[in-house]
C-alpha cells in the first residue's frame, strides 16, 4: 500500500514539473509584466533582447531570464547588456520587486531608483542604528532601490544595475 502512495506522489510531482511553460516576450506576451501575470510557479519568462519600459513585480517560483547564451559583453553578459529594463525615471516603485523562489537572470536595470545622499550618509554614519528592528540595514529610509528583495530564497544573477 505504501509503495502505491509513493508511486502516485512521484507521478504527480513529475507531472507538475512537466507542465512548466516558457512564456516568450514579446512573442507570447507584449510586456514582461503581462508574461509574469500569466505565469504559474515553475514557469520561465524568456525575454528577447530590447528595451522594455516598465517596472516589474516577480511572482513566486517564476524565472525571468533574458534570451541568449553566456557570451561575455563589455561589462557583463552580452544578453544582459542587450536586454534592458528601463523604469522610465523618477517613481515610487523599484524597477524590479523580487518574490519568494523567483529568479531574475540577465538584465540591465536602469532609469529607476531614488538616492538621497544626505539620508544615505546619515545611515552610513550611524551604521544603520537609526533603523527600527523591522527595517533592513541594506536600504536607507527614503531611498528606492533598483531591485527590491522582499522575500527569501530568490536569485538575482547576471544583472547590471
Amino acid at each position: 500500500m505504501s509503495f502505491r502512495w509513493t508511486s502516485l506522489a512521484l507521478l504527480l510531482a513529475v507531472a507538475e514539473l512537466s507542465q512548466a511553460a516558457t512564456i516568450r516576450v514579446p512573442r507570447d506576451q507584449d510586456t514582461i509584466q503581462a508574461a509574469l501575470d500569466a505565469a504559474q510557479p515553475g514557469d520561465t519568462v524568456l525575454v528577447a533582447p530590447g528595451r522594455y519600459r516598465e517596472r516589474i513585480q516577480l511572482r513566486p517560483n517564476v524565472t525571468v531570464r533574458s534570451d541568449g547564451d553566456e557570451t561575455r559583453g563589455e561589462i557583463g553578459l552580452a544578453r544582459a547588456e542587450a536586454t534592458i529594463l528601463d523604469g522610465g525615471g523618477a517613481g515610487d516603485r523599484p524597477g524590479v520587486t523580487m518574490a519568494k523562489g523567483a529568479t531574475l537572470d540577465g538584465f540591465t536595470v536602469t532609469n529607476v531608483g531614488q538616492f538621497d545622499e544626505a539620508l544615505w550618509q546619515r545611515h552610513y554614519d550611524s551604521h544603520g542604528e537609526e533603523l527600527g528592528d523591522d527595517e533592513g540595514s541594506v536600504q536607507a529610509e527614503g531611498t528606492i532601490p533598483a531591485i527590491r528583495i522582499e522575500s527569501v530564497d530568490c536569485s538575482v544573477i547576471n544583472n547590471i544595475v
